[in-house]
């Protein structure tokens, strides 16, 4: 059994928002069409800037000042740039735009999940969830939700992160999460050319020597935890799994990243490419899982798993390439190329799809479980929903082209519809939740 996620107190942040929400529209979004779709929410990053990838204008992704983009922690709290995109989260941002006096600019609730209703109007999709959880979730989320969190509420989230430079090292505590380097997000190469994540230890590491490089952080030496990694050259158009508990400092190609629904880290690296990390190192942990006085090196050694860290196979084990659809999940002209996560903690946690449909094509979509929808390129029509790419969309602009698509909708009989109605390929992602494709009835072929 997976370790439950953290409890958190996330959902202060998202409450005050939620609440004040008298009405929700589920009727009305179910009569419409049978995808829900959902607004942008860009995030900020105290500790990477932008790499200006994702889908925004480019006058856009410094709203207050691109002085962010160096310089200190501090300073980068001033001039956020957008580096992230999250899709359908109902929790926290801890670490990005904390600035109540801000929420009324461009970041208007920051990488909060809503949905947009038949008037334009948003609808927090935590309230949609809690309406009606047997269809928007499943059975099967509920109870997962309720076992970790407390709260009847999506136990993942989506999005993408767009890092100006290679990330500093980290670990989660109770935050697993996976990567995915689509090749439509990644058609500038980021500099420097090789694109590596460090992950785990080498075999013949010592908990003695990880602690001597762990109190390197905030004395200036800040590659000493990265001389006792590995290092792996990512390989687009793959994934790859990251349990909690791994150090690991992830490559700087543009990178979805499906993971638990908890936004906390604890950093082991102090400098990130000349952005002065010494401060902030426990600044994102969480008392409920480290408590003032645990809050020390000699600590997280002996939390750390040294038989997962050390061993050899780590990446072998943690690599996940595209299978191909077979038999079951859809029908028609498009492509499926499908990524099903390997198992962390025994369990199946998220896998993606990619649907390619090519110009004037017709496709079913028949999937196993609700999943959380991004696209890449295109317009057309799903579900009954017009969607268009929007690949300069302004902060804050309405875009058709994220949505969700609830559990009964997407294991009804007659599936979900999609329509390219365009000139160029219609590319987009569907994420699904925890053990969405059951052990044994895979209808999957290596490609």
């Amino acid at each position: 059994m997976a370790k439950k996620f953290s409890k958190q107190s996330l959902w202060r942040h998202t409450q005050k928002r939620v609440d004040g929400s008298a009405r929700t529209s589920l009727e009305g979004l179910r009569n419409r069409a049978k995808i829900f779709p959902s607004v942008r929410r860009p995030v900020g990053r105290t500790f990477y800037g932008a790499g200006k990838r994702l889908p925004f204008h480019p006058d856009d992704f410094y709203p207050f000042g691109e002085s962010s983009s160096v310089g200190s922690a501090a300073e980068a709290e001033l001039a956020l740039g957008i580096s992230e995109e999250w899709y359908l989260n109902c929790g926290e941002v801890v670490t990005g735009n904390r600035n109540p006096e801000d929420q009324g600019k461009p970041f208007f609730m920051e990488g909060v999940a809503h949905a947009i209703d038949a008037d334009g109007d948003l609808v927090p999709f935590q309230n949609l969830i809690q309406e009606n959880p047997a269809f928007m979730i499943g059975l099967a989320t509920q109870k997962l939700a309720l076992e970790c969190f407390d709260e009847v509420t999506l136990p993942i989230y989506d999005k993408h992160f767009d890092p100006d430079r290679v990330l500093m090292d980290h670990r989660h505590n109770v935050k697993w999460e996976y990567y995915n380097f689509d090749p439509l997000n990644n058609k500038t190469p980021p500099t420097p050319g090789y694109h590596t994540t460090a992950a785990g230890y080498y075999p013949w590491v010592t908990p003695e020597m990880l602690l001597d490089a762990l109190e390197m952080y905030g004395v200036g030496n800040s590659m000493a935890i990265r001389r006792l990694q590995p290092h792996v050259l990512m390989p687009i158009g793959c994934g790859f799994a990251m349990p909690y508990g791994v150090d690991h400092a992830p490559t700087n190609y543009c990178t979805q990243e499906p993971q638990a629904r908890y936004d906390e880290h604890l950093l082991v690296e102090d400098n990130c490419g000349g952005r002065d990390l010494s401060e902030i190192a426990w600044s994102a942990v969480s008392e409920d899982d480290y408590k003032p006085e645990e809050r020390n090196w000699e600590e997280v050694v002996k939390r750390t798993d040294f038989d997962l860290v050390t061993d050899p196979d780590f990446v072998l084990k943690h690599q996940c390439r595209p299978v191909r659809d077979t038999k079951r999940t859809s029908d028609g002209d498009g492509k499926v190329a499908t990524v099903i996560y390997g198992d962390i903690y025994g369990e199946q946690m998220a896998s993606t799809q990619r649907i390619v449909i090519p110009p004037k094509g017709k496709h079913v979509l028949h999937h196993p479980s609700w999943s959380i929808c991004h696209m890449l390129q295109g317009e057309g029509i799903v579900g009954g929903q017009e969607v268009k790419f929007q690949p300069l969309a302004r902060l804050g602009q309405i875009t058709y082209d994220r949505w969700f698509t609830p559990f009964e909708n997407a294991i009804a009989a007659e599936g979900i519809a999609v329509e390219n109605t365009g000139t160029e390929n219609l590319v987009f992602k569907c994420t699904f939740g925890p053990n969405a494709f059951p052990k044994g009835e895979e209808p999957w072929k290596q490609d």
